[in-house]
């Protein structure tokens, strides 16, 4: 896949989890490197630049039913409570504990495996890779993919301005003292907030209308790292159902939206195509396997920009940001940034 690096008429841009086989609901998973080295942005457990880990591990995910009584159910199905821990040796070379723990997910019934609502199984484990560290290390990183582009592009890079991804935190931790990076970010708005670009999307107008069906998967908040040195929470979610032969309308586009003050920009997103069964359940026949694992995060922002811009009026640059690498295929590290 070619790299667009096609500067835009603004520089604000340039210079401003078992994933695919138990659950995605939490979002992109940072996946694993064909060749073993670390992403962008990230290094080995011993690295002594301040970076991230790039850990070799086994992600465990345990499943547990939700108790509670008939009356709280209100005669609906029941419930599954998911835990997710990544264990790595690398974890504990750098930081002297080898687990990181997410936050739990609660979801319905008919979204876990049926080895899990039979009673056969309760925990999966899985070879996986991930980009864990500190805050700070997490910032150090975005600096350095930055200054790598701003490098290759020959032009000055605001380290910290724009926010280049998304992050799950540790869930016994006061503020998160660890994050896994989750996903690249790749749209950005300079005039619009969240609330807005979402009523705009969802009530269509001149354009094709973005509104979130039946879907049965929750809305999962994750965080950005902010220039002003905190961190925010997703703000907004747009959908859109792709009508397919998938069942339960599983497949969809969609767009996780945070604001952000930084230069120039107002709202940043992460913008992907969920698969079927959002990547999860292997003992649920998939019609298309290879959409299990497919983001396909490039195609995501290519309809974000065909809404804006028909019917729209809005002119949409694509800078190449480069926060990116072969752990996200389908991201070519190209965004869009709409400036009116």
């Amino acid at each position: 896949m070619g790299n667009e690096k096609t500067p835009g008429r603004r520089e604000v841009l340039k210079s401003a989890a078992v994933s695919a086989a138990v659950v995605g609901a939490a979002g992109i998973s940072s996946a694993q490197q064909s060749d073993g080295d670390p992403p962008v942005g990230a290094g080995t457990a011993g690295n002594d630049r301040g970076l991230p880990v790039f850990a070799d591990g086994v992600l465990v995910i345990e499943y547990s039913k939700k108790t509670v009584s008939a009356d709280e159910r209100g005669g609906s199905e029941d419930q599954y409570v998911i835990d997710r821990t990544f264990e790595s040796d690398d974890l504990f070379e750098r930081y002297g504990d080898r687990r990181f723990n997410y936050d739990s997910l609660t979801v319905s019934e008919r979204l876990v495996p049926d080895a899990v609502r039979s009673g056969e199984r309760s925990r999966y484990r899985k070879r996986a890779q991930r980009v864990i560290g500190t805050q700070s290390e997490q910032r150090q990183a975005e600096k350095q993919v930055w200054a790598q582009e701003a490098k290759t592009q020959d032009v000055p890079a605001l380290s910290n301005e724009v926010p280049l991804y998304s992050y799950e935190s540790e869930s016994d931790a006061a503020g998160g003292s660890k994050q896994d990076r989750t996903s690249p970010l790749n749209v950005a708005w300079e005039s619009r907030d969240s609330k807005k670009i979402q009523g705009k999307m969802e009530t269509g107008q001149n354009g094709p209308v973005w509104l979130n069906g039946t879907s049965p998967f929750p809305q999962i908040n994750l965080h950005v790292n902010l220039p002003d040195g905190g961190t925010r929470s997703t703000d907004k979610h747009v959908m859109k159902i792709i009508p397919d032969l998938c069942p339960l309308q599983t497949k969809q586009y969609h767009i996780r939206l945070y604001d952000v003050p930084a230069s120039g920009v107002k709202a940043v997103g992460q913008a992907h195509r969920d698969p079927c069964y959002h990547g999860k359940a292997p003992e649920i026949p998939i019609i298309n396997p290879d959409a299990a694992t497919n983001w396909k995060i490039d195609q995501a922002r290519g309809a974000v920009t065909n809404f804006w811009e028909d019917g729209h009026g809005h002119h949409t640059d694509k800078p190449y940001v480069g926060n990116t690498t072969n752990d996200y295929p389908s991201h070519s590290g190209t965004w869009a940034f709409f400036d009116n």
